[in-house]
């Protein structure tokens, strides 16, 4: 399913390329973008299947192009519609608002990303990133309450796919932690009052190596954080108790 768009990648993007040509960029670059729609519409299919059909109906699918030269090419997420920003009195995102921020307060993304990196050539190769991220200080609130109310669900969640940590800004606390435990790193950055960018994900990485169990193993828990951080978004008391719908699958994670 996505080993073609991989290997795709390393053929007209490889790694031994520092900078790829607007030429070469043009003319391939919607290519991946269709690729990447149907691989992503796929996994949002199983995803509908075996989860709930909320997050689809609550949310906006969109499909975006990164920049020439980038090492991300182009990204499929899913963001709260439109009429969750003009509930909370939030300029809507871009770019379906062309003077709107960036950010979309939290996502669920597939990312297909080149390496380019010729030093370290034997250690790199094209990955989808598979990630939930907090964008936002309304839903960075909404999510330390959800991790307060649900402490050991969240870390049931995370503990066991092999995922990575990210900040956008740097945290002492988390910068001395050496351990891997993703969920460890997460009360660490929760620990923290502030964060000035009001970011983190957690993501996985598919390579060409990686099995269709490695991408469910990202695709699901990720999902459900997605959903059930929303319901806390939207702080009603319904929406609040949405990971309760998750149990039965939450509890055959190995």
């Amino acid at each position: 399913m996505f080993h073609k768009i991989l290997s795709q990648v390393e053929n007209i993007f490889p790694v031994s390329v520092d900078k790829i040509s607007e030429e070469t960029w043009n003319e391939n670059i919607d290519w991946f973008c269709e690729q990447l729609y149907l691989l992503g519409n796929d996994l949002f299919k199983i995803a509908e299947s075996n989860l709930s059909k909320r997050s689809f109906l609550e949310s906006k699918k969109e499909l975006l192009a990164w920049q020439k030269n980038s090492l991300p090419i182009c990204e499929l997420r899913l963001r709260p519609k439109s009429s969750y920003y003009e509930r909370f009195g939030q300029p809507i995102s871009a770019p379906e608002n062309p003077t709107g921020y960036s950010a979309t307060g939290l996502e669920f993304s597939f990312t297909l990303v080149r390496r380019a990196m010729p030093c370290y050539r034997s250690l790199q190769c094209p990955y989808l990133s598979i990630k939930f991220e907090i964008l936002g200080a309304r839903e960075r609130v909404a999510f330390l309450e959800f991790l307060k109310d649900h402490r050991r669900i969240i870390q049931k969640l995370i503990s066991n796919a092999n995922f990575e940590f990210f900040t956008a800004s740097p945290f002492d606390n988390v910068e001395k932690y050496r351990g891997k435990d993703i969920f460890k790193k997460l009360e660490l950055y929760a620990e923290n009052t502030n964060d000035d960018e009001n970011c983190f994900s957690i993501s996985k990485n598919i390579t060409e190596n990686s099995s269709m169990n490695d991408v469910l193993s990202a695709l699901f828990p990720l999902m459900i954080l997605y959903d059930a951080t929303l319901g806390y978004c939207l702080n009603k008391k319904a929406d609040k108790d949405r990971i309760f719908e998750y149990n039965s699958l939450i509890n055959r994670l190995k």
